[in-house]
């Protein structure tokens, strides 16, 4: 490694000893407040670099972050876990902390200190306009601290040239009130307690203008709207921006402007978001923590009445069209409530998709029509669908003297039919065939068909198939984890992998959402054009109910023996239960588009199901 890789990784180092708390050590420090005078200081760093930059990344208090991370109560539970202990005692681990014990006598004090005095004022990183240059800002509470600590490193970095029979690879100037350290293709600069660092000397001497205070007329990164915006809606852990227009000129990461993908079911989910990154100027990042939840919430500029026509079917003709209130489901370990008009999706394929994609499609539509009696699968069949589609995974009960080996949630998809009378009838018939070809390739494998029995209703109908109760069929059959069923009651058409899923989901009103109203005349209001919601302490509980089958196959992927892949699987799902849910919601209005990203942790210590 060369010596100024050696200094660089030592002045990652200090910000990474943050990073340790969550590799599995106990804290002992309690959480300090920040020095006299700190509030005084800018309040944000953006209004330090220049307005052309690329990319920007903000930490406003990394001692703050730190000690909310040494006091998680998620990551308290985490330590307390058996694997985690038994890491804490490998040799490896051991020789990490004789190696921060060394630093930390040789700046005297302990690492957390260190965050909350070396960095306490916020550290700040931004990429230049040329998308290569990379300048970073660390603002301290303790200048004899810094001094030390660069005066250590530097002496580190010498004693490596040194002993590698070299010269020291930097010299030192210095510029007023500062003190530079500049290497081949690297500058450090040390002005009072605030440190400035960049991969060359004239952003480094342009940074430290900027904190004397001149030019203080230009704003730099403070004057974007979109970060202004973001400063005034609380203070996030971390936060970052990026200037989108200049990556597309730059030829940045052009795979992600592209504006369509190769997948349609990647187009289905994200297809909204691709419509924004497309044409969005920038980019925003916030990350929130709290003892209850991380949050992450990318945000992106976009018109609702800019949406380009193919992308109607994710946003609505107006732009600004609402998922729908999801049914509700007793146990229910997942949901999805989208808007999206199925119909439009497949018969934008053209303009979405690559020629291979749309062939692929092509002679999809005509395999599904002929279950359909030649109907246009796109235009008449998903036509026939409202838009809006509702997906929800669910626990289920198995009868007595079945229990599969590998144990399944039920699930199914809710919609709405526009002409039910007419459309129902051709579902039903195409349901009919499905479960024809279904049991033709049971056959093939030698596991036991399915019984398909249909009944007419006065709004609609019921089919329903259960698996044949052969009298030498084993119970431990995944096939037992279905019984494949489409109802349609009235407009709604419920098609769901067990027949009590599908009749709950009947009978079950809307649950009534949480998604704002938008103010169709202004497009004011944000409205939540997708809501994905996941029960993570549940699914831990499935996962548990499948703790063998979870082994065999790391055994079979991993090539572990019974012993090591028990133990691994017992790790996995002893963190599994320190979350307790997961949710998505992609919203849209006030000219941008927000996805946000939120899991949330137990806030208590889990019984592991059957004493396990």
């Amino acid at each position: 490694m060369t010596c100024r890789r050696w200094f660089l990784a030592g002045l990652m180092g200090l910000g990474l000893w943050t990073a340790t708390v969550v590799s599995g050590w106990a804290p002992v420090a309690s959480a300090q407040s920040a020095p006299p005078g700190s509030e005084s200081r800018e309040d944000s760093a953006a209004a330090l670099f220049p307005a052309d930059s690329v990319a920007f990344v903000e930490i406003a208090r990394p001692d703050v972050l730190v000690q909310t991370l040494v006091h998680h109560p998620a990551i308290r539970r985490a330590l307390e876990l058996k694997s985690v202990q038994a890491a804490m005692g490998s040799p490896q681990y051991l020789q990490f902390r004789l190696g921060l014990a060394f630093a930390e006598g040789q700046l005297g004090a302990t690492w957390q200190d260190l965050v909350q005095k070396l960095a306490g004022g916020g550290i700040a990183v931004a990429v230049g306009s040329d998308g290569r240059s990379v300048a970073v800002v660390v603002r301290s509470n303790d200048e004899p601290l810094l001094r030390r600590t660069l005066g250590t490193l530097l002496s580190f970095v010498d004693t490596q040239a040194k002993n590698a029979g070299g010269e020291s690879p930097y010299r030192v100037e210095e510029e007023s009130d500062a003190k530079l350290a500049i290497f081949e293709g690297f500058t450090l600069a040390r002005r009072g307690s605030d440190l400035v660092a960049g991969t060359d000397r004239a952003t480094v001497m342009r940074l430290l203008g900027r904190l004397r205070g001149e030019g203080s007329e230009e704003k730099g990164l403070a004057a974007r709207p979109e970060l202004a915006a973001d400063a005034s809606d609380g203070q996030p852990a971390i936060r970052g921006w990026a200037d989108l227009d200049r990556v597309r000129r730059l030829g940045l990461a052009r795979e992600l402007f592209r504006g369509m993908v190769d997948n349609p079911g990647t187009e289905l989910v994200l297809g909204g978001v691709l419509e924004a990154l497309q044409d969005s100027p920038w980019l925003t990042a916030r990350v929130t923590l709290d003892d209850e939840n991380l949050q992450l919430a990318f945000g992106a500029a976009m018109e609702a009445k800019n949406v380009s026509s193919s992308r109607a079917y994710f946003f609505g003709p107006d732009g600004m069209a609402t998922a729908p209130d999801l049914v509700d489901a007793s146990n229910m370990l997942a949901s999805v409530s989208a808007w999206r008009d199925l119909s439009g999706w497949w018969l934008s394929k053209e303009d979405l998709f690559d020629e291979n994609t749309v062939a692929q499609l092509v002679q999809a539509d005509a395999q599904i029509s002929t279950l359909f009696s030649g109907l246009d699968f796109g235009g008449e069949v998903l036509g026939a669908l409202q838009p809006g589609m509702q997906i929800v995974v669910d626990r289920q009960e198995y009868p007595e003297g079945v229990q599969p080996n590998i144990r399944l949630p039920a699930f199914a998809l809710v919609g709405q039919l526009k002409e039910p009378a007419e459309m129902g009838r051709r579902f039903k018939v195409a349901f009919q065939s499905s479960m024809g070809f279904v049991n033709l390739g049971l056959t093939e494998q030698g596991l036991p068909q399915y019984d398909v029995n249909t009944q007419s209703t006065e709004t609609g109908c019921v089919c329903t198939s259960r698996v044949f109760p052969e009298a030498d069929a084993p119970p431990d059959l995944i096939v037992y984890n279905f019984s494949p069923t489409l109802m349609v009651k009235g407009d709604r058409l419920v098609l769901s992998s067990t027949a009590e899923l599908a009749e709950q989901l009947q009978n079950e009103p809307a649950a009534g959402g949480d998604a704002v109203p938008a103010d169709r005349e202004t497009g004011s209001a944000a409205v939540a054009n997708t809501v994905v919601r996941l029960d993570l302490a549940g699914l831990a509980t499935l996962l548990d109910g499948n703790r063998e089958a979870l082994i065999a196959n790391n055994m079979i992927e991993q090539g572990h023996d019974h012993a090591a892949a028990q133990a691994e699987i017992a790790v996995l799902l002893e963190l599994a239960r320190l979350f307790r849910d997961f949710e998505v919601r992609l919203e849209n209005g006030h000219g941008r588009l927000d996805l946000v990203t939120r899991i949330g942790f137990q806030n208590r210590a889990v019984e592991k199901p059957d004493g396990k």
